[in-house]
């Protein structure tokens, strides 16, 4: 009996981090040949480069699909969903899988998506039935869902919508969260170790900023960032508050948002710009920070499972849960 053939696939440090766990379960069943697949930007160093991160946790990454265009704009992002359409299709016409299992809602998912699909390789899909109304993910989610075969939600909220979209009952599994597996997996440090890894002393209060751009409306989204930016900008007039800026992903006018957080650091002792954590320490940031805010959906997700204060922005979240 032949082993049976699933190809991962993964575009961000946001996803690997879900799926991580997933795999090294896959390299231990022997009756399963695993290949992980990576793009977006865990090749672009503008975003951290995060494939460097995955190199770090020893998983063996069997193929890169290189970005050439980025998520910047609509027309980018076209570009970018086309090109990488041809070359995982070029991949999968040579390793010929039984199943691709993807996660989430991601354009450059989305893309893999279509290629599996078309060529009539089966789909996995982790997350599901989800909504999140203020991005353009929500429909990128849905449309992974209808190409999919196999369907494993979070709750069973999800496969209800599932259902009532046409997905097969006897198709979608409910797993629940893979995020909170990773939470109890977790090391934690003191505050003292945290310091030393984030490069910064905590300061009485720390606010960790978590935001992304919300829709493909580029006046609204420049509207919303410079509120953010002036409220934060009277915040870190308290010398007491450190302020920790994480990236947006590769989405419509995230370089204006990250333009506007270099400008605001400039100059200020009590602000401070990462490219990303990782999970293990947005973890530990989480365990001993006071307030995350932004629109991330790990302000829905993982933030409730820890001491911190949540203040969710805008509505790119809107029904995440409903």
């Amino acid at each position: 009996m032949k082993n049976f053939n699933i190809v991962v696939v993964s575009s961000s440090r946001a996803d690997f981090d879900l799926l991580k766990n997933v795999i090294i379960g896959l390299k231990k069943t022997k009756t399963i040949n695993h290949k992980f697949v990576v793009t977006g930007t865990h090749l672009k160093e503008k975003f951290g480069k995060t494939f460097d991160y995955i190199k770090k946790s020893k998983i063996k990454v069997d193929k890169k699909i290189y970005f050439s265009f980025g998520g910047q704009s609509s027309r980018n992002i076209s570009k970018q969903i086309a090109q990488t359409v041809t070359l995982f299709t070029n991949y999968l016409l040579i390793k010929k899988p039984d199943l691709v299992l993807v996660l989430g809602d991601r354009y450059e998912i989305f893309a893999v998506s279509v290629a599996a699909y078309i060529n009539s390789i089966p789909i996995a899909h982790l997350h599901g039935g989800e909504i999140t109304e203020g991005s353009l993910d929500d429909s990128f989610r849905h449309a992974i869902s209808k190409f999919s075969s196999i369907h494993l939600v979070a709750e069973n909220i999800f496969k209800k919508r599932l259902v009532r979209m046409g997905e097969n009952p006897k198709s979608i599994n409910t797993v629940g969260y893979l995020a909170y597996e990773n939470i109890c997996k977790n090391q934690y440090y003191s505050k003292k170790i945290l310091e030393k890894k984030i490069g910064y002393n905590l300061s009485k209060y720390n606010i960790l900023v978590c935001y992304h751009s919300e829709t493909q409306n580029r006046d609204l989204i420049i509207r919303q960032t410079n509120i953010l930016i002036g409220s934060l900008e009277t915040i870190s007039l308290n010398k007491e508050i450190n302020i920790l800026l994480t990236y947006p992903g590769d989405d419509l006018y995230s370089k204006y948002i990250i333009d506007k957080y270099k400008k605001f650091k400039k100059n200020k002792t009590n602000v401070h710009l990462q490219k990303h954590l990782g999970q293990n320490l947005f973890f530990n940031c989480l365990n001993h920070f006071n307030i995350i805010l932004g629109n991330s959906s790990s302000l829905i997700l993982e933030a409730p499972y820890f001491d911190i204060n949540i203040l969710n922005l805008g509505s790119r979240q809107k029904n995440r849960k409903n």
